[in-house]
């Protein structure tokens, strides 16, 4: 006599929703994710997805605090009164800001080339995640291709808030979404975040783990080694300071005529493009013994090669003073205890490709 046996359809998805034990917010997040991609990422396996560069504020090579402008490494605050390096066990490195209008804050992400999307992709949706502390409530972010930061023609998208910043003072997460709609125009050569507030007035504002992720799905803060940060910030600001007391000389050059010299300055990584250079206690080493400090003195690069894959830089320097011999060796460096005003403390010299 034929036995028949048949087995009911099983929907596993149902099943695991009906379990006791609940799946915490990492399960839900592996089970919303749409690609196994996105899955990587949430348990570790995948690269580094992170779009933003210093999102957890590591790196801060002009200092740790400051006023308006950059003083975290790519977290350009034109409209703060205050800003700097805070630590919280709950959160890492953070940024706290004062501001004075309600685009709190730009970042700006490089596009692969002017007027292409990349590393963008044109119709797919991006997940932005950070932490929020205060009682200014943050509201959904501008994002766009534009052709400056905070200034200039640009291609605008629309954001949403999927985990609205109530405000309450204590850390938050907060989550927004948008699509990228349109293809940049064809002169911009940067994505645009604008960070806003409408209750900044006096009030500080900390942010920490801020992340930018393609897909739908916020996923946890990945860290990147402290080295990895530091050579990804380098690719657009790169500062060499005084070493403390003693002499010491950063770069060799030589002498164009008797009042003019060239350093040549050797970078760690390849930077974006046009350079600006600031520099302050910069002196330059001309005889045994002799040293021309440079202050006010006219400054500005010469490349070895040309942008976007600059690694040596040769500086013209113009002494105004008739010290020099033409060919002559210099060395470009700072002065340490030699300077009786001011030993040992403030010099830098910095390259700026930002922005």
């Amino acid at each position: 006599m034929p036995v028949r046996i048949t087995k009911p359809e099983i929907d596993l998805r149902e099943i695991i929703n009906e379990l006791d034990k609940p799946t915490g917010i990492a399960g839900q997040a592996i089970l919303a994710a749409e690609t196994p991609q996105e899955q990587q990422a949430l348990i570790g396996a995948g690269p580094n997805r992170n779009l933003i560069i210093n999102g957890g504020f590591q790196i801060w090579q002009r200092g740790t605090s400051g006023t308006s402008g950059y003083v975290a490494d790519r977290w350009k605050g034109p409209n703060c009164s205050a800003q700097s390096k805070q630590y919280d066990a709950e959160v890492g490195n953070y940024l706290q800001l004062t501001a004075t209008n309600a685009a709190i804050m730009y970042y700006g992400i490089e596009l692969d080339e002017t007027g292409q999307s990349a590393p963008f992709e044109v119709g797919e949706t991006y997940t932005i995640s950070l932490k929020v502390k205060s009682t200014a409530v943050m509201y959904k972010p501008n994002v766009s291709f534009r052709d400056n930061l905070a200034s200039g023609t640009n291609t605008v998208f629309t954001s949403k808030e999927i985990k609205a910043h109530k405000g309450t003072g204590e850390w938050e997460d907060v989550v927004y979404q948008f699509v990228v709609d349109a293809a940049p125009h064809g002169t911009a050569p940067l994505f645009e975040l604008t960070l806003v507030s409408f209750d900044f007035a006096n009030t500080p504002i900390n942010i920490a783990q801020v992340q930018m992720v393609k897909g739908t799905v916020a996923t946890p803060f990945q860290y990147r080694s402290r080295g990895e940060e530091l050579a990804l910030c380098q690719r657009y600001y790169y500062q060499i300071n005084e070493g403390g007391a003693d002499r010491h000389v950063v770069a060799m050059g030589f002498a164009l005529d008797s009042d003019d010299c060239y350093g040549i300055f050797h970078l760690p990584v390849a930077m974006r493009g046009s350079l600006n250079i600031t520099m302050d206690r910069l002196v330059v080493y001309y005889t045994a013994g002799s040293t021309f400090q440079l202050t006010g003195n006219t400054i500005q690069a010469w490349y070895s090669s040309p942008a976007p894959d600059i690694t040596t830089v040769q500086v013209m320097i113009d002494l105004s003073t008739a010290v020099l011999t033409a060919h002559q060796v210099v060395g470009i460096g700072f002065p340490g205890n030699a300077n009786p005003t001011s030993p040992g403390t403030g010099g830098y010299i910095s390259f700026y490709s930002d922005f």
